[in-house]
């Protein structure tokens, strides 16, 4: 496909999608489909499936379905919604707003300033190394952790400070900005995985 493009599928089958260049405006069905979502400003919206999609290059807008959908945003400033199911979202290169459903979801910041949401579920929150700054914007909604993978083993090598009603936690050029929270409560090596 080329062009600004709008495709809806209504099928119960598995697709692979090409969008390629242009604004495109995609609606999945029912299979478990894989849409790479090419260099426009695309829109995507997940089906029943379980769908994998790629947003590569553009500013897109990729939105997840019903089903377990593993969402990448690649590069650009996108904006990743997760569905029902258990998604798995990972913003990329960019400045990024991910934000879970109701699902237990992963959401993996990327390198770039991103906004992150788990909503409902417990939500794992990834981030490693050099990921600039992020912040998580509900932290504690349900059983949730906070995910370092890379630049820190363990807790002694996180630093952790007060800003305002917020706390900031500082390592390896990754900064996370976790939002309505004290120090002293979220100091916890419950609320942390290392990996």
């Amino acid at each position: 496909m080329a062009g600004d493009d709008d495709f809806v599928s209504d099928l119960n089958v598995d697709l692979n999608l090409n969008l390629s260049s242009g604004n495109d405006v995609a609606e999945l069905g029912s299979g478990d489909d894989f849409v790479f979502a090419g260099t426009g400003n695309d829109r995507v919206l997940s089906g029943g499936g379980n769908d994998i999609v790629n947003g590569y290059s553009g500013h897109d807008r990729l939105l997840g379905g019903a089903g377990q959908d593993r969402i990448h945003g690649q590069t650009g400033r996108d904006i990743l919604i997760g569905g029902s199911g258990n998604d798995d979202l990972n913003g990329g290169i960019g400045r990024d707003i991910l934000k879970g459903g109701s699902g237990h979801d992963t959401l993996i910041a990327g390198c770039g300033t991103d906004r992150l949401t788990g909503n409902t579920g417990d939500d794992t929150f990834v981030f490693k190394h050099r990921d600039g700054a992020n912040v998580i914007r509900d932290f504690g909604n349900g059983n949730d952790v906070i995910e370092i993978q890379h630049g820190a083993r363990g807790m002694r090598g996180l630093t952790f400070s007060q800003d305002g009603d917020d706390v900031r936690i500082a390592y390896a050029q990754t900064t996370i900005i976790v939002r309505d929270w004290e120090v002293e409560d979220l100091q916890s090596e419950d609320f942390f995985l290392f990996t």
